[in-house]
């Protein structure tokens, strides 16, 4: 596991980096129409989510979406 510290700003950063990201996968997935790319895009979405949300439970503050 690697573990690094950053800012409360820095960490809002990356959320809002991730929700975008987050965003454009769900377009990305719904448009691909190759089965082992869409499910790459699954996992890779998953991974995403479970960094959001770990991100999200750290925060000081959550901040609204």
């Amino acid at each position: 596991m690697i573990q690094f510290e950053i800012t409360p700003e820095e960490k809002e950063i990356l959320y809002h980096l991730l929700q975008g990201c987050l965003a454009d996968l769900h377009t990305e997935i719904s448009h691909t129409d190759n089965y082992e790319y869409r499910e790459m895009l699954k996992k890779r979405r998953s991974a995403m989510q479970k960094l959001s949300d770990a991100l999200l439970k750290s925060m000081e503050k959550p901040i609204a979406a």
